[in-house]
């Protein structure tokens, strides 16, 4: 409260402050514009410190616009052809611009001009703006109420570290830099090799848009950059270095190193950031010929470091060179261009400005490469939206308030880990992040939906294991989000994490081979196989139905007591058949016996009941009766149908013309046929429900089946039990996770 009281009583003070603010020196728009040309014609460095520029209606007219009709505008001074040196510095420190008139402070612009290092410290105006200009370094400090504008210019480097509005518009920048306390940043339509915002601590950036750039790290404009390294490891192979390091574009302060980003705390923070329509174009390898005169364009760039690697010169030359170390700058150079001329080709590659090491490092380095980086700052809400890259990395930041990541189109690889996420709703992610989601190990890019060949022996170590687990939290961060909006990404995002998890157990077991860590990798791939980790339990239910067919099928073939078909079986009913065609027997012969014994127990009973009936209600008799009647009616409809059936008529097959034969032979076809199938129609049906019932239950009494298919039942009971089990299982779950 003290504080409050303390700093509303120095509120009047410092504004009046502000308003009485005096400048050392006061001139003219023109006297200031003759004094760049003065500067830039004899090739010097200038400076000019606590100054006001004012207009001038009379001396002034050649470099103040005049708007016609809007009185606001009718003071915005423009001065253009103004070349210095490229080796020039010109500071502009603390100096106002134009006069405020009828609450309007005026546009200040450099047009058509040419810089070396343009540094504008505490700059007073209300827009100042860079067009069309050259420059090799150009830096905005300590202006917070600034709009500054940067547009249709080629710049080497351009670093702001305060305004209140900074617009970068169809440049053509090497480095781009943004830190400190900045309103509205606009990166758009630019051609850029690297960005960067919020890199420096205690960062605050209100909103930052970066659409329908071009960020490219290739070698089209790579030699007319000023600042080159380059680093001989290998007698025909080269690295050639900018100041850009190919980063892309890179959001953050911490791009991460053993403490916990907790720890360290989030010292840049971001209210909102648009990402949006951005194109990255990457080519770090190229071989140059002689026809390319790669050793005149390198002798035009300006700043050339060298490096050689001890190696490289043994390689090259088997007689002791002077150490690397000892030579002086020219030296290296010589020796560097030297080998450039005197090889037929030249394999070159892109690599960051501070690049010492070997061809595997080389290798790692461009693995590494990012095109998107965003790490270690708190963003209020990032929107990462169509966008044709090759790796984003998005690492411990923490959102607040929203995230939308659609249509990346990340051709190679998508990393996200320890981050925070807003609330659940507020997140929006799309396919474009599984598809292409994992990590980088070293020289290879691994992918959460890969198949790993164990036979590498790069994976097989607890420090590549920990990565894996590394980032399965945040595969169940997606999840979680993906739930809480009742996505169909949910499914898939799991089968990723489970994946993972399996080739986690997989890993295990090959550096630790134990039971424990067999059945956790064994469990793992069955439930894949069975029922994509229980998310699709109709795909199990199928399964079941398969297996129950297999073991159908195995049961076809050894004897029931359902069916009792066997051998035995068979040879009765084929006896039946030749008597019928050796003997004059008819259909009904073969039936009569059993249907006579039949029809006598069902007499004995008629009799039996009318005997009685005067003993017992008659309501009993009356329904005892039927049993009789329905019995002898079955009786007579048998003997009808076999005398109907009778084809042989007591005669016997030797006895027969040619002509029946041949008749009756096509109808004992059809009818030994029909019977046939009726029997497999019997056993399978039978065995079928044999299946069902030993596949579905567990000690369901007498088995209908004997010796060895016993065993081969109660295997299949057990089986079942547990394939069900597991149905159930993966039911209930998709049916509570509604």
């Amino acid at each position: 409260m003290k504080k409050l009281l303390l700093i509303l009583l120095c509120l009047p003070l410092f504004i009046f402050s502000q308003e009485e603010r005096k400048y050392e020196r006061t001139m003219s728009v023109s006297q200031f514009a003759k004094e760049l040309k003065e500067a830039a014609e004899k090739d010097s460095s200038y400076t000019l410190e606590n100054c006001e520029i004012t207009y001038d209606p009379l001396l002034d007219k050649e470099y103040v616009l005049k708007n016609t009709g809007d009185k606001e505008f009718e003071h915005d001074a423009v001065i253009k052809d103004i070349h210095f040196n490229e080796n020039t510095f010109i500071l502009i420190n603390n100096c106002k611009f134009g006069k405020r008139v009828s609450g309007y402070v005026p546009t200040f612009t450099f047009t058509e001009c040419s810089f070396g290092t343009l540094v504008l410290d505490s700059i007073n105006t209300n827009t100042f703006k860079l067009s069309n200009i050259n420059a090799e370094w150009v830096d905005l400090m300590h202006s917070r109420n600034l709009r500054f504008e940067v547009a249709s210019s080629r710049i080497s480097a351009l670093g702001c570290t305060s305004g209140r509005s900074i617009v970068v518009q169809k440049n053509d920048i090497d480095v781009g830099s943004f830190n400190g306390n900045i309103g509205q940043i606009l990166i758009l339509e630019n051609n850029i090799d690297h960005l960067g915002i919020a890199h420096s601590n205690k960062t605050l950036i209100d909103v930052a848009v970066i659409e329908n750039n071009i960020i490219s790290s290739d070698y089209n404009n790579l030699f007319g950059k000023r600042r080159l390294r380059l680093f001989l490891y290998d007698k025909n192979k080269l690295g050639i270095g900018s100041h850009s390091q190919y980063e892309g574009i890179n959001i953050g302060t911490y791009a991460g190193n053993q403490n916990s980003w907790m720890s360290l705390g989030f010292a840049s923070k971001c209210n909102a950031i648009y990402i949006s329509n951005n194109k990255f174009k990457n080519n770090y390898k190229k071989v140059f010929s002689k026809k390319d005169s790669l050793s005149q364009q390198l002798n035009n760039t300006r700043y050339l470091r060298t490096s050689i690697s001890p190696e490289a010169i043994k390689r090259i030359n088997k007689n002791n060179y002077i150490v690397d170390s000892l030579w002086n700058k020219k030296q290296k150079n010589d020796f560097v261009l030297q080998q450039i001329q005197e090889n037929d080709s030249l394999e070159i590659h892109l690599v960051p400005f501070n690049f010492s090491g070997d061809e595997e490092s080389l290798k790692e380095i461009i693995t590494n490469h990012c095109d998107i980086n965003i790490n270690g700052i708190e963003i209020g809400k990032l929107s990462l939206v169509d966008n044709t890259l090759d790796i984003c990395n998005i690492s411990e930041n923490r959102f607040t308030k929203g995230l939308t990541i659609q249509n990346v189109n990340a051709d190679s690889l998508f990393v996200m880990k320890k981050n925070v996420f807003p609330d659940n709703n507020a997140v929006s992610i799309d396919h474009s992040v599984i598809d292409q989601f994992g990590f980088y190990f070293k020289t290879k890019k691994i992918y959460t939906n890969q198949v790993f060949n164990i036979k590498d022996t790069n994976i097989l170590n607890s420090e590549f294991v920990s990565r894996l687990s590394e980032i399965t939290p945040q595969l169940r961060q997606f999840i979680n989000v993906f739930k809480a909006q009742g996505s169909s990404l949910k499914n898939r995002t799991i089968l990723e994490l489970k994946n993972l998890e399996t080739n986690i157990y997989m890993l295990k077991y090959y550096m630790e081979p134990t039971i424990n860590n067999w059945f956790h990798w064994k469990g793992f791939e069955f439930l894949k196989w069975y029922s994509d980790y229980g998310m699709n339990p109709f795909k199990a239910l199928t399964y079941c139905f398969w297996a129950m067919l297999y073991f159908a099928l195995f049961y076809f073939f050894f004897y029931s007591d359902w069916d009792k078909i066997d051998r035995g079986f068979l040879i009765k009913r084929f006896n039946s058949v030749m008597d019928y065609f050796t003997t004059e027997k008819r259909i009904q012969d073969f039936y009569s016996s059993a249907h006579d014994k039949e029809m006598t127990t069902f007499t004995d009973f008629k009799e039996t009941l009318d005997k009685n009936k005067v003993h017992m209600p008659s309501m009993l008799a009356s329904l005892a009766r039927p049993i009789y009647q329905i019995s002898l009616l079955r009786y007579k409809l048998l003997n009808f149908s076999y005398k109907k059936a009778e084809f042989m008529a007591g005669r016997k097959w030797v006895d027969l013309e040619k002509k029946d034969r041949y008749l009756i032979g096509i109808l004992t076809f059809f009818l030994t046929l029909t019977y046939i199938i009726y029997l497999i129609f019997i056993r399978a049906l039978n065995s079928i429900v044999l299946s069902i019932n030993a596949f579905s239950t567990l000690g369901f009494g007498q088995i209908p089946v004997r010796g060895f298919t016993k065993y081969v039942a109660i295997i299949e009971g057990f089986i079942g039990w547990f394939l069900l089990s597991v149905f159930i299982v993966s039911l209930l779950s998709q049916m509570m996770s509604v």
